[in-house]
């Protein structure tokens, strides 16, 4: 942050702007530290029947520890009424990971341009190195040295081949292939040596905007069909996204085997569950960690998913009173929703497990503690789970 000194005689007034914004998301541990209580029951109000009164729930979303609802009332955490009370987050811890909706569509990029037998991006190695050359000077902010790079190596990475069905090994190296991949190692190695990486220079326009370009490239690549992994050879499977968030794979055997007994349009897709997901990408992040630290400036894999949901203060939430009942805002309502979700979850998993422990051992005692409709939907989702793992 720059500040202009005082001239003139002026007033003591700062004056100052930003060099420099940048957001970043909460991860787990964050929220988990700013949240003073984990929310865990759905219900609004407690109401006493032998009182005649009705309290905020503990534990719920409108707990006394999230601030004070009404006037008079003292916060449980800071001890300070509504007027001084800054308001206290919770957090509600959800059962499995589920797909970020803000950053689904960049989710999208990395499932299309990795492999999901060996996690490496779907390119060669030559393409790859000259990506993190780039990406290296233009982090650094010498242009200068990244033109150098660019003008020497051309690489393109497949935008004048377009052939269908081509390998990556193909197209992603076309412009460097009359170098070796110990040259061109070499001749990265020698251009990047003066760029002082603890000394980074601030990026300017022209240097996001070349950054955004040279993704876009190569992530443009990975949007037609790529038969084989170049690095393990494996059969890259078809891969189909939802609005919803939701991702179906299916695997070219597949699609050949049932082809021939069944119409195209009669191919079951296979629903790939988040937790598969988020193994994924967890593992690409590990394998191309370089890469992957450069194109997302050191932002991890756990930014793609949601582990736990914020919960804001009471006082960005006032609970509505219409006589006798309570009404919940629109944020409250949508939080309470979730929340029931979570506990159906919990409760189908319970379900299945007591069911698999009775069909492994005959001996074990049936001992039905949840209602009878978890059972059936558990009894379904076992066949499911059977399904996908036979395909």
């Amino acid at each position: 942050m720059r500040r202009r000194a005082n001239l003139g005689g002026e007033s003591n007034i700062v004056r100052s702007w930003p060099n420099r914004i940048s957001f970043k998301t909460y991860s787990k541990d964050e929220i988990i530290k700013l949240s003073v209580k984990e929310i865990t029951e759905c219900e609004l109000v407690y109401e006493d029947r032998d009182a005649g009164a009705k309290t905020a729930q503990l534990n719920g979303l409108h707990d006394p520890a999230l601030g004070p609802l009404n006037r008079g009332d003292r916060c449980t955490t800071c001890n300070s009424t509504e007027k001084f009370c800054p308001g206290h987050c919770g957090h509600i811890n959800l059962p499995s990971p589920v797909i970020n909706p803000a950053f689904f569509t960049t989710l999208k990029m990395l499932l299309s341009a990795s492999c999901p037998d060996c996690s490496h991006f779907l390119c060669t190695e030559k393409a790859l190195i000259t990506l993190q050359a780039k990406l290296v000077c233009l982090n650094s902010g010498r242009m200068d040295i990244f033109n150098e790079i660019d003008r020497e190596t051309k690489d393109h990475y497949g935008a004048e081949k377009d052939t269908e069905g081509a390998t990556a090994d193909d197209n992603l190296s076309h412009g460097t292939k009359s170098k070796t991949l110990d040259e061109l190692q070499e001749f990265l190695k020698v251009k990047t040596a003066p760029i002082d990486l603890e000394s980074r220079k601030d990026m300017n326009r022209s240097t996001v905007f070349h950054k955004r370009d040279i993704v876009n490239i190569f992530m443009e690549y990975f949007r037609k069909k790529i038969k084989k992994c170049p690095r393990c050879l494996t059969a890259i499977p078809s891969i189909k996204f939802e609005s919803a968030g939701g991702v179906t794979r299916v695997y070219l055997e597949l699609e050949k085997k049932r082809a021939k007994s069944a119409p195209s349009a009669d191919v079951t897709l296979q629903r790939v569950p988040t937790n598969m997901l988020f193994k994924q990408v967890k593992k690409l992040f590990q394998t191309e960690r370089e890469t992957c630290d450069l194109l997302f400036d050191g932002t991890g894999y756990e930014a793609f998913f949601i582990e736990t949901v914020l919960v804001p203060p009471n006082c960005f939430r006032r609970m509505n009173k219409s006589g006798q009942k309570v009404l919940a805002s629109d944020r409250t309502a949508m939080l309470q929703k979730i929340l029931e979700s979570s506990k159906k979850i919990k409760n189908l998993e319970m379900a299945l497990q007591q069911l698999v422990n009775i069909h492994i051992d005959s001996n074990i005692k049936e001992e039905r503690s949840l209602p009878s409709e978890y059972y059936g939907q558990a009894c379904q989702l076992l066949c499911t789970y059977c399904h996908y793992s036979r395909s």
